[in-house]
């Protein structure tokens, strides 16, 4: 695998090293103590990450980068990446 290899992603990376800047944000989870909690390629790669299935209703043809990256921007996670499995 390209990854534990050492190559452009490490498992451990967080999601938001990895987006465009100023174009969108890594949704983030915010516990009750007020710490924030941001998700990583592993959390994604393992369907950990605490976002939703299908964020956009429906998805289908007409359904643009633009329109996620504006969800994605304005989406905050009701759960802690990491802590459960969601597929």
């Amino acid at each position: 695998m390209l990854i534990q290899n050492g190559g452009p992603l490490r498992l451990n990376d967080l999601v938001e090293d990895h987006l465009p800047l100023n174009t969108v944000r890594a949704p983030y989870y915010v516990t009750p103590g007020n710490d924030t909690v941001k998700m990583t390629i592993l959390d994604l790669a393992t369907h950990y990450s605490a976002l939703p299935d299908d964020p956009i209703q429906p998805v289908n043809d007409s359904t643009t980068y633009q329109m996620m990256y504006n969800y994605l921007n304005n989406h905050r996670l009701s759960r802690e990446p990491g802590r459960c499995f969601l597929y």
